[in-house]
């Protein structure tokens, strides 16, 4: 039979040798790994301060530049879109503070906001009902909400536009391209797929009208409106309209890369890809008035972009 003491002395020798393991790697680590390991936080800290003062000086770099831009802005595009009539399509859950900013924009520069036309999330077709309810509004029989939404962006573009171009060589259009779009949007606006605001009694597409496509926000959205975005500006080219993408840096969205991707829409719209700050707010001015005269750019800093703003027209 084993004595209770010689247990007792086997586990206090056992404790005393791993109170004795520990000291003794205590003492190398305190020697040389400790010393490097300190070194290496000290380098890291050092680093770390390094850039934390870079980013602060980017920032204020930023900072003056969006402050000499909004002195400058209004000698930029003071009248730049003077007499012009613009339609702004904007998608619904967008920054409230870039659809804002841009719509200002364009009212300082002297363009007149013929009307604003909201498409909402209702777009995303997540239930059968509202597939077969937007299929029976465009008289399609596709059951993919994909295509329905191609079908939708490549529809209003076409009537949009024709109602801006409609003409009757030198008299005046006959409306009938208006009417055809007001049908469209009504039925579309009691289905609650679109909004339609319009300040006065005119049409939603005056004559002569050029677009402006606002979206974007950091939170993606219900779906990705990019596809429908290229299907609209394609459609609006083709009947000869001009129109603008304009889309914040942080937006999830991706519009503008979805035109700037696409070979044949990088063509025929222009894109901005920092709307929100002034300067994108300038080159989405400064960008319209040039695409009215045939000129498309794609403006701001992110990929694909041909200049940061628009460079100044001949006279």
């Amino acid at each position: 039979m084993i004595d209770f003491r010689y247990h007792l002395i086997s586990l206090i020798a056992v404790i005393l040798a791993l109170a004795l393991g520990i000291v003794a790697g205590s003492g190398f680590i305190g020697g040389p790994l400790l010393n490097r390991l300190e070194r290496e936080v000290d380098d890291l800290r050092e680093s770390n301060d390094e850039r934390l003062a870079r980013i602060a000086e980017l920032e204020g770099d930023i900072d003056q530049s969006e402050t000499f831009a909004r002195l400058v802005g209004d000698y930029l595009v003071g009248g730049a879109l003077e007499d012009s009539r613009v339609v702004v399509f904007q998608f619904d859950d967008s920054d409230g503070d870039l659809v804002d900013g841009v719509k200002r924009a364009l009212l300082d520069a002297g363009a007149e906001i013929s009307s604003e036309i909201t498409l909402s999330q209702k777009f995303a077709l997540s239930t059968q009902p509202t597939v077969d309810e937007l299929a029976l509004i465009l008289g399609s029989v596709e059951t993919r909400p994909e295509t329905l939404r191609a079908e939708t962006a490549a529809i209003l573009g076409d009537r949009s536009a024709s109602a801006a171009v409609e003409t009757q060589g030198d008299q005046p259009s006959s409306g009938a391209a208006a009417e055809r779009l007001a049908a469209l949007l009504d039925s579309l606006e009691s289905a609650g797929f679109v909004g339609v605001e319009m300040p006065g009694d005119g049409p939603a597409v005056p004559p002569d009208a050029s677009f402006v496509v606002i979206g974007g926000d950091e939170t993606a959205g219900e779906y990705e409106p990019g596809s429908f975005t290229v299907g609209l500006v394609e459609a609006l080219a083709d009947r000869g309209a001009p129109a603008v993408v304009a889309e914040s840096r942080t937006s999830s969205w991706e519009l503008v890369v979805a035109i700037r991707q696409d070979v044949e829409a990088r063509g025929l719209a222009t894109t901005v890809d920092n709307a929100e700050t002034t300067i994108g707010r300038i080159a989405t001015v400064l960008g319209l008035a040039q695409a009215q005269n045939g000129r498309i750019g794609h403006f701001g800093f992110g990929t694909g972009r041909t200049a940061v703003i628009p460079a100044p027209s001949n006279p």
